[in-house]
């Protein structure tokens, strides 16, 4: 692991920070989107071309300021998907 990848991980446990999807609206409500998330305690964005959004690491209970705002059309726990 490079040393900027034991860093965010020492980080995200530390501050108890959890892995977020965010969908905005357009490819144009990202850089904004991403800017709010910082503002309000985001760290290391990662921008996703398959999707419209981003993922970005976020403490858990302030996902809301980002289902909240006007750039973002949804924000959601990133995590392992089950069928059955």
């Amino acid at each position: 692991m490079a040393d900027t990848d034991n860093e965010e991980l020492e980080y995200t446990k530390k501050n108890n920070l959890v892995k977020h999807i965010i969908c905005c609206h357009t490819a144009e409500d990202v850089d904004p989107a991403i800017k709010v998330a910082e503002e309000n305690g985001g760290k290391y964005p990662k921008k996703r071309p398959i999707i419209t959004g981003f993922t970005i690491k976020f403490p858990k209970d302030q996902i809301s300021v980002m289902s909240d705002s006007k750039h973002v059309s949804s924000a959601e726990l990133d995590g392992e998907v089950r069928t059955q």
